[in-house]
This record gives C-alpha cells, structure tokens and sequence, in this order.
C-alpha cells in the first residue's frame, strides 16, 4: 500500500498530480506510530519526495495598508497583461459606506472592471468599450469596521465576485463576456494624471484598510511598495491599520 500527502500521483507518471497540490504546511504526520516527517528529512528510502518540499514552516507576515484621504490615496501594484480571465482577492476594513476598491483597464479591448462599495454593498461592474457589461452586487453594511474578504475571478466567459467565502454571479448571460487581464491595479482610488480608460472612479476614493492582496494567485509584498521597490502610491500608511475602533 502507498500513502500520499500533499497530492495524488498519476499512475505510471511520476511526478504529477491529477488535482491541484496542496501548498502549506503539515506537521505531527505520523502513521501507525511511525513519524513520517523524520523519515523524509533522513532521506529513507521509503519516502518519496517531489517538488519544493522543505522542512521549516515560517507564518506569512501581514501588512496592512490604510488609505488615509478620500481625494488623494491609491495603491498601484502591477499585474500580468493578456492572461485569459482575472484573479483578484484581498481583505478590506472601513467605516464608508462609499469608496473605490479595485479599478484595472482589461486588455484587448475588454473594457474596465471596477469594483467599489455603494450604500454599504459590494458592487463589482465590468464596462465595457462596446457592447454591454455585467455587473454583481452582493452583501450589505460592509461598514462596520470589521474584516471582509473578497476575489474575483474571471475563467471562461464565467465572473465570480466572493465576499467572505460567499460567491455571487452576475444574472444575465455572461457567455459573450471575454476578459483579458491588464497590467496595471489601482486600489482605493484613482492618481490625477490618468485618463478615465486607465482608471475611472465614479465615486470617492476609500478610506479604511487593506491586506493580504493578491493578484494572478501571487501576493503581493506591500513592504516592497514602502520601499519604493514595487508599484507606486499616495498618502498610504503601510504596515498599519489606523482607523479607529469604535
């Protein structure tokens, strides 16, 4: 009998796996009384290893950002253009009920998907160039100050707005609907030199948190953005989270 952790080998293909892998961490493995994490780091024989397999288990560091002025602040964080589909998640915080989260320019033509708070809701609107666009709304008193986490993601004709591990498609036909990921990602607002295609906010900008922001699956080290290193941005606090409890 052969045991298997972290994915499911293909018979007769060593080496890859019929489903996703498993990305994390395991600790205290141990069948029949048999501590299978000491076997594989003494390299027995009857361990298996494939992949980046290591033997340290090191807690993700979480940096929050906080938009401070509902005029002026923005995050930008590039992306990858021309992926077939879109994958966007992060957490947010705020005491609003309005404000812009999330604005990119698709490419090819595919139009502008923004997503921004309206009377408390998450409303998630793709605009298109030519054409109709879609739009979700789900949710409601997203302003009370507390964590919510949110995704969208875009595959094959088909959008899907998560908010706090519930997802919400758009109504109408969506079979026409392509997206192309753009490569550029504006969160909380929008600069002053851009033109409406690049980034449109049709209401204020956001004031509250941010973190835990990734994008095409990648997070995305807002350390690095402090350092001047990755993205740009205006009148952020980074690594803090400065709205106030109530």
């Amino acid at each position: 009998m052969k045991l298997s952790f972290g994915g499911i080998p293909v018979p007769s293909k060593p080496g890859t796996f019929l489903k996703k892998n498993f990305h994390g961490c395991i600790e205290n493995l141990y069948y029949n009384g048999v501590n299978i994490i000491d076997l594989a780091k003494r390299r027995k024989h009857q361990i298996y290893s494939v992949g980046n397999v290591t033997f340290s288990c090191s807690e993700p560091q979480i940096v929050p950002i906080t938009f401070v002025n509902s005029r002026r602040s923005y995050l930008l964080l590039p992306g990858t253009p021309l992926i077939d589909g879109l994958s966007v998640s992060f957490q947010f915080r705020t005491w609003n009920k309005e404000g812009l989260l999330l604005c990119t320019e698709l490419s090819e033509g595919s139009g502008t998907l923004m997503l921004m708070l309206e009377g408390g809701t998450l409303r998630l609107l793709i605009k298109k160039v030519a054409g109709h666009g879609t739009e979700i709304l789900t949710g409601s008193d997203l302003n009370d100050g507390l964590w919510h986490s949110v995704s969208i993601n875009a595959r094959r004709n088909r959008v899907t707005l998560t908010l706090d591990n519930n997802a919400a498609s758009p109504t109408p036909d969506t079979s026409q609907l392509q997206i192309y990921s753009g490569n550029s990602y504006y969160f909380g607002g929008c600069p002053d030199n851009l033109t409406d295609s690049q980034c449109l906010n049709p209401i204020k900008a956001f004031q509250g948190c941010m973190r835990l922001i990734f994008i095409d699956n990648q997070p995305k080290d807002l350390i690095s953005v402090q350092q001047g290193s990755l993205g740009n941005f205006s009148d952020l606090h980074i690594d803090l989270c400065s709205i106030t409890d109530r």
